[in-house]
């Protein structure tokens, strides 16, 4: 991620956690920051069209659990 910086500049930050308690233990947890959905979009569709990235993102979906794949959107409490 450090070296290929201006492919992430939409991500505000990125943290990776391994659930210890409830639900699935031993799962992991994804957590991505963008500003906006907007900049989400903007990051999908053209970290989609590159190559690298598009095969790494096709290996990792083959190897989680689609009974257990979510992804959600979230807004501070103000």
């Amino acid at each position: 991620m450090k070296e290929n910086k201006e492919k992430l500049e939409e991500m505000k930050s990125w943290k990776l956690y391994t659930q210890t308690f409830g639900s699935i233990c031993g799962a992991y947890v994804e957590q991505i920051e963008f500003d906006s959905l907007a900049e989400f979009e903007k990051f999908s569709v053209r970290m989609l069209k590159d190559k690298e990235y598009s095969k790494l993102y096709q290996e990792a979906m083959g190897l989680i659990d689609k009974t257990t794949f979510s992804m959600s959107a979230w807004e501070p409490v103000k």
